[in-house]
């Protein structure tokens, strides 16, 4: 098992910062067990309770971090990297530029005389299967649906 004697936290100016051992998961039990009781055992209003000392007591809100730290700190890297990708994307033209050979060019032309000429395919008009003419119903079928009805059998 490792002991943690120290952390060494880097500053935003680059001098580095020594902190001793951090308080073991047992502090946040006590304030957990603290905020339960005060609570009379309501789970909701304790949590409540253990957020809102969070906001004077740095000490509780790092150890409640701290398994997370890993999730948090990815979490907002990459919500900084998509923010920056959108705002990349959105700075870019969003029609293409025709080109000169699109403009003279004779792509155009071909397919209005393809539809000019007819025999093309319309839309929706073609079909997928070929037809399967209906079947005439047996005689069997007939009678057991004129049976089912209450009609008469007919010959």
């Amino acid at each position: 098992m490792t002991t943690i004697r120290s952390l060494t936290f880097v500053r935003d100016d680059g001098s580095e910062l020594v902190k001793d051992k951090p308080m073991s998961w047992d502090y946040v039990e006590r304030k957990v067990t603290e905020a339960l009781k005060i609570t009379r055992g309501n789970a909701v209003k304790a949590r409540q309770q253990l957020i809102a000392w969070t906001y004077e007591d740095n000490k509780l809100l790092y150890e409640l971090t701290k398994p997370h730290m890993t999730g948090i700190a990815g979490h907002a890297i990459g919500h900084v990297i998509n923010k920056q990708n959108h705002e990349a994307e959105d700075k870019k033209p969003d029609l293409k530029t025709v080109s000169e050979q699109d403009i003279n060019g004779d792509f155009g032309l071909e397919i209005l005389k393809a539809i000019a000429a007819g025999g093309s395919p319309q839309f929706g008009t073609e079909s997928t299967a070929p037809r399967v003419k209906k079947k005439q119903a047996s005689q069997s079928h007939i009678d057991a649906i004129n049976a089912m009805t209450g009609k008469k059998k007919t010959d």
